[in-house]
């Protein structure tokens, strides 16, 4: 559907660089990355707003890179939603069709069909713009972009404006709606909570580079680089030594300080060999004080102190701390319901057990 190739752009100091990228057609795809890391500079390349410097643009294999943006037959709603004050709701919903000459009979069965879906009835009787609420506003915006039934749909940051529920109540419409109707999505953004829900495809941009793309749960379990784990909040990140390997079983054992972990490993670390090792927090199972742990978790089991302690409503962050001079420490976060059955105060000793296959290999850059 979208295909971008080798592409490369500078704007001022900051560097696109050998972009890669392919969306499918009826796909939702979300571009995630830090503020400052290229997302918009990248869709207004895409977008025809900026020519490349080199590469290629491709809209269902056809080269577009130089084809102005109006000709792309794509629809576009920006961070600040680009809606006419003077138009009123079902005006600036029709503006679009109007513009490109639709008759009056198929953009009323449009709107017909897409006002049920985006809880646009009670909208349609509205007088003045101003009088609409946040959510109701995005609602209009996403409205005119789909009603002219684009090839693709592009989204920059347009949640960001929202209160939380609203904003939720409304990604859950463009997503149901998406399917329903095979819509393809670019959607840009830097909140990855809103980029999980939404996404059937993602790459993440760091500093003008894509370093991962593919399904969200590859990204989110296997990142590519510590750049990729460290940003996608796999807080454990720590410098590692291959000391021992053992291939017919796939378990790696590796130092970090003094402390030894066995780690599943598929790939092929050499003895002596640094790398970089990661863990999710929730990944950190607590031992419930006095179980005698099983043969299954003798992998892994440490006892640890416990500094800090950060209660966050839902879940619970702790900082453990594993014996030794070198003061090495991990974050564990618990959710509501393990908090209650095991209280811990800081200081106390509990003990934890690490999974071998819950490790991730993140390589030595």
């Amino acid at each position: 559907m979208i295909s971008v190739q080798n592409l490369s752009l500078r704007f001022g100091s900051f560097l696109l660089r050998d972009i890669n990228l392919e969306i499918d057609k009826g796909e939702f795809f979300v571009l995630l990355g830090p503020s400052g890391s290229g997302k918009s500079l990248l869709l207004e390349t895409i977008l025809g707003i900026r020519p490349p410097e080199q590469g290629e643009i491709l809209l269902e294999g056809r080269n577009i890179t130089h084809l102005a943006p109006e000709k792309r037959d794509i629809a576009y709603v920006p961070q600040d939603l680009g809606l006419f004050p003077h138009l009123n709701p079902r005006e600036n919903i029709l503006f679009g069709v109007r513009i490109r000459k639709v008759d009056r009979r198929t953009a009323e069965k449009r709107l017909a069909y897409l006002t049920p879906h985006l809880k646009l009835d009670h909208l349609m009787t509205r007088t003045d713009l101003s009088s609409l609420s946040g959510g109701e506003k995005q609602r209009v915006a996403f409205a005119r972009a789909l009603i002219t039934k684009p090839r693709v749909l592009f989204l920059d940051e347009p949640f960001s404006s929202l209160d939380t529920g609203i904003r939720r109540s409304i990604q859950f419409q463009l997503k149901r709606l998406q399917k329903a109707i095979g819509l393809t999505v670019f959607h840009v953004t830097h909140d990855q909570e809103e980029a999980f829900l939404m996404a059937d495809k993602m790459a993440i941009m760091i500093d003008g580079r894509i370093e991962q793309w593919g399904k969200p749960e590859l990204c989110y379990n296997r990142p590519a680089n510590a750049k990729v784990a460290s940003f996608l909040l796999m807080e454990n990140i720590f410098d590692a030594e291959a000391i021992a390997v053992d291939p017919s079983k796939g378990i790696l054992k590796c130092r970090v300080g003094s402390v030894v972990f066995e780690v599943e490993s598929p790939d092929s670390i050499r003895t002596g060999e640094p790398f970089k090792l990661g863990i999710r927090p929730e990944e950190i199972l607590i031992i419930p004080p006095g179980r005698v742990p099983g043969s299954p978790l003798r992998q892994n089991f440490f006892q640890v102190r416990v500094e800090s302690l950060f209660n966050l409503g839902s879940r619970r962050t702790v900082r453990l701390v594993f014996p030794g001079r070198e003061g090495l420490s991990i974050d564990a976060t618990f959710n509501h319901r393990i908090t209650r059955s095991i209280m811990v105060t800081e200081g106390d000793r509990v003990f934890i057990h690490l999974r071998p296959r819950s490790f991730c290999i993140l390589g030595s850059q």
